[in-house]
C-alpha cells in the first residue's frame, strides 16, 4: 500500500484493484496519522496498548478486537504508549456492489434464455457504470435468499407444492447429471466474468435445497459432491494464475442462442471462455493469436489455421482457452 499527501490527511491507495491484507509486528513504532481511503478496512487488533478512532469516535481495543471502517471514514490507531508490542492484521476489500443484474441475466440463459441477453445486459451495465466499479462487481449466483443452485439448474419437473415435500426433495439422478453440467457451465462463466466471483457456501459441495430454511442446510462435511470440489479448486487456480481473468478487459466473440463466447485480454495474457448451455452440439468459429490454443481445463489442444479456431461444443460444453504452456 502506499501513501500520498491529500491535504493535511494522509489518502491511502491500494496496489492491488479489489484486495489487499497485511500481518505486522511492530516492537518500535510511532504515532499513526489520522488517515482514509476509497475502500473497505477490517482491522484486527492482537497486542498492543491502543486505542483506535473512527470518525468521532474513539475504542478502546483489546486483543481479539475487530474494527470495520467504511470508505472515506477519517480513522488511525491512538497508542497510550510505545513500549508495548503492537501486532494487528489488516484487510482491505475495494468498494464493489452486489452484482444482481448478473446474476439475473445469467441464470435467464442458463435456464433456456438466449445468450444475447446475457451479453447485452452485462454490456449496457458496462456502459453505465464507471469501469472500477463493473470490473469489481461481486458477482453471485446464489445467496441465502434463494433456492440452492444445483437444484434449480436440475429441476425439470414443477417443484414439489407443499412445504413438506420440498424440505425432502432431491434431484433425481438425471436431473442431477443436468444439473451438475449447467452447474459447472455457471462456475465457469461467474470465475472468468470481469468482477470478483462470490460463492455461496455448499455450492461447491453440491448442495440441494429450495428456499430458507432449506437451502441454509450445515455443511456435508465429508459427504462433499468431490467432483465439484475439484473442479471448483481447478477454477479459481486458474484464476489466481491468469492475469487475464483478474483484470483483463473483455470482448463477445459469439452469443447467439445457447452459445456464449467472450474473452480477456491484458498486454501479456489472454483467455478465452466458451459455453453451450443447450441440449444440441455447437460448432463455433472463434479468433485466436497463435497457431495452438490449450483447453485450460481438459489440457485439448487445438490448431488454430488463419487466426481462427474451429471448435465443437458439446451438449452443457465448456472450454477456457488458454496459450499452451511450454
Amino acid at each position: 500500500m502506499s501513501n500520498q499527501k491529500d491535504n493535511w490527511l494522509h489518502k491511502h491507495f491500494m496496489v492491488e484493484r479489489d484486495f489487499e491484507a497485511e500481518h505486522a509486528v511492530h516492537q518500535t513504532y510511532h504515532e499513526i496519522s489520522p488517515h482514509y481511503h476509497e475502500f473497505y478496512e477490517l482491522y484486527f487488533f492482537i497486542s498492543g496498548n491502543a486505542d483506535y478512532v473512527v470518525g468521532n469516535a474513539r475504542y478502546l481495543l483489546e486483543p481479539g478486537d475487530m474494527i470495520f471502517v467504511p470508505p472515506d471514514l477519517i480513522h488511525s490507531p491512538v497508542f497510550r504508549d510505545f513500549e508495548s508490542q503492537y501486532e494487528r492484521c489488516v484487510v482491505w476489500v475495494t468498494n464493489g456492489l452486489m452484482n444482481y443484474p448478473f446474476r439475473t441475466a445469467l441464470m435467464a440463459y442458463l435456464l433456456g434464455g438466449g445468450a444475447e441477453y446475457f451479453r447485452d445486459s452485462m454490456e449496457e451495465l458496462r456502459e453505465n457504470y464507471p469501469a472500477p466499479a463493473f470490473y469489481g462487481a461481486m458477482n453471485f449466483l446464489s445467496t441465502h435468499d434463494t433456492p440452492r443452485l444445483l437444484t434449480i439448474l436440475g429441476l425439470t419437473s414443477p417443484a414439489p407444492q407443499t412445504r413438506d415435500e420440498r424440505a425432502v426433495y432431491h434431484l433425481s439422478d438425471s436431473d442431477l447429471a443436468r444439473g451438475m453440467s449447467l452447474l459447472k457451465l455457471a462456475a465457469l462463466i461467474l470465475y472468468t466474468f470481469p468482477g470478483s466471483p462470490m460463492l455461496y457456501y455448499g455450492d461447491e459441495a453440491g448442495m440441494q435445497g429450495f428456499e430458507d430454511p432449506f437451502n441454509r442446510g450445515t455443511y456435508p462435511w465429508g459427504r462433499e459432491n468431490a467432483e465439484l470440489v475439484q473442479y471448483f479448486q481447478q477454477l479459481g487456480a486458474l484464476r489466481k494464475s491468469h492475469e487475464a481473468l483478474q483484470s483483463g478487459t473483455i470482448v463477445y466473440h459469439a452469443a447467439q442462442g445457447r452459445a456464449l463466447a467472450f474473452s480477456r485480454r491484458t498486454e501479456h495474457d489472454h483467455c478465452l471462455t466458451a459455453v453451450n448451455a443447450g441440449d444440441e452440439p455447437v460448432t463455433l468459429t472463434l479468433p485466436w493469436d497463435g497457431t495452438l490454443a490449450e483447453d485450460a481445463l481438459s489440457h485439448q489442444e487445438f490448431f488454430c489455421g488463419d487466426g481462427l479456431l474451429r471448435l465443437t461444443l458439446e451438449p452443457y460444453g465448456t472450454m477456457l482457452l488458454t496459450q499452451p504452456q511450454e
